[in-house]
């Protein structure tokens, strides 16, 4: 799970300084009707969620980085994402250049137009 390509969120960081627990945060991402009477069982799924994403072990969807932006009072979903390191990123282009980048040669289509030509010529 620790690759440096995958974003990071600052749950914790962000839950803390807003001095919300684990289940309080997940109860209101997760849009529970009645956060403060929900059961045993509704409150433990919340904390592994949010325990979950805080560790890594989980990744959020989309729809949930935006539930979760908005329970932590962030004015933008991106204040919930931490720094990407570029040269995390341009490790791993170099890794995988060959898989995304097919190989060009530039010259090779001027070869084909130049027998093209040469042949057209000829009739």
């Amino acid at each position: 799970m620790n690759d440096p390509l995958r974003p990071k969120l600052r749950i914790r960081e962000l839950r803390e300084r807003r001095g919300m627990s684990h289940e309080q945060l997940g109860l209101i991402a997760l849009n529970h009707p009645d956060p403060l009477n929900a059961t045993a069982h509704d409150r433990g799924l919340a904390r592994t969620e949010i325990a979950g994403y805080e560790s890594g072990e989980r990744f959020a969807s989309w729809p949930r980085v935006i539930a979760l932006a908005q329970a932590l009072g962030c004015n933008d979903v991106l204040e919930l994402f931490e720094p990407m390191p570029i040269k995390a990123w341009v490790r791993k282009l170099d890794e995988i250049e060959h898989l995304v980048v097919p190989h060009w040669d530039c010259h090779a289509g001027e070869d084909h137009h130049q027998e093209t030509e040469q042949s057209a010529a000829a009739h």
